[in-house]
């Protein structure tokens, strides 16, 4: 059964092409943007888990002070279609006449009604999922499909477009997991179109403390190597948790990796046979090591994304 968008037209079917959306079709979904519907809030707007008259679930973020968000902005997100990134499935940019008051006198003003609907990933944000002791949490097999996973979305961002997208806030938190523990690259309200450019200065900010690079929180420089840092980060957290991960100053290299691998190999031995016990200890090592090229502070010297994506498939065969 298709909505009313209290205009007198319907909303159907909201997949395939993403596409403009009535502000009535937001707050009916929304139950009128209840606070009991509320499930992130962000720098940039706050997002409501909606709900279709069919049953159908979707995330609805809604948007602060971005009256600079136009058709060219919407454009530059509907063009996103791959596994490892959440799907974008229309936007509302509507404005509305309310009495406001100014200078002691009630008067007619426009307000502007600004939200991106998506994709409503059912098993939350990466960040939910590191612990103290990562060997206590997730399965080997389910941790390096979400690594490989958030590799090859990132990788889609960079190669795979026209216009290349830099994300620049990669956090667990904007790393969300489906039914099936697929994860999807989320939240490019702070991302950048910045096309073929090395690199760019900026005095805004921008990311999340903690995955920034050297680079940017000295000099204030975005570069294409700025989401590799938060990468290291993310996998650096996964694989070691986050005691193992407060140690890694405090480590060389070498007895870091080994650190890592020995307690994944002592967790693993228990249930796999000995085959697939090293196959496995062997995507451990790969996936560590790459997470610690990628928090190089030369930035010249983190692996590039494909890079990364190729020497993760070599450990499948």
């Amino acid at each position: 059964m298709a909505e009313d968008n209290g205009t007198g037209n319907k909303v159907d079917n909201i997949h395939g092409q993403p596409r403009k959306l009535p502000y009535q079709f937001i707050k009916d979904i929304t139950n009128d943007f209840d606070e009991a519907q509320i499930v992130g809030r962000g720098a940039y707007g706050t997002v409501y888990k909606g709900t279709r008259e069919n049953g159908e679930e979707i995330a609805v973020k809604v948007l602060q002070n971005m009256t600079g968000f136009d058709n060219k902005e919407f454009e530059n997100l509907r063009r996103l279609k791959h596994q490892n990134v959440v799907e974008l499935l229309g936007f509302c940019n509507e404005s509305e006449k309310v009495v406001a008051e100014y200078n002691g006198k009630q008067v007619i003003a426009e307000k502007m009604h600004t939200a991106l609907c998506f994709e409503y990933v059912c098993n939350g944000s990466l960040a939910e999922y590191i612990s103290d002791d990562p060997c206590l949490g997730l399965n080997w097999q389910i941790l390096y499909k979400i690594i490989k996973g958030t590799c090859q979305g990132l990788e889609y961002l960079r190669h795979g477009l026209e216009v290349p997208i830099w994300h620049l806030d990669l956090k667990p938190a904007n790393i969300l997991l489906d039914k099936d523990m697929i994860p999807k690259l989320a939240d490019f309200g702070l991302s950048r179109l910045l096309g073929d450019e090395n690199t760019r200065k900026t005095i805004s900010p921008v990311g999340t403390w903690g995955y920034l690079p050297p680079e940017y929180v000295q000099q204030g420089l975005m570069t294409k190597e700025f989401d590799i840092f938060g990468l290291g980060v993310i996998i650096a957290k996964l694989m070691a948790g986050r005691e193992g991960y407060s140690k890694i100053d405090d480590m060389k290299e070498k007895m870091f990796i080994k650190h890592v691998h020995g307690n994944w190999r002592k967790k693993m031995r228990a249930t796999l046979p000995p085959r697939q016990l090293e196959v496995y200890c062997e995507q451990v090592k790969t996936c560590i090591q790459i997470a610690l090229e990628c928090m190089k502070r030369e930035r010249q010297e983190r692996p590039a994304i494909q890079s990364i994506v190729s020497r993760l498939e070599q450990t499948e065969y």
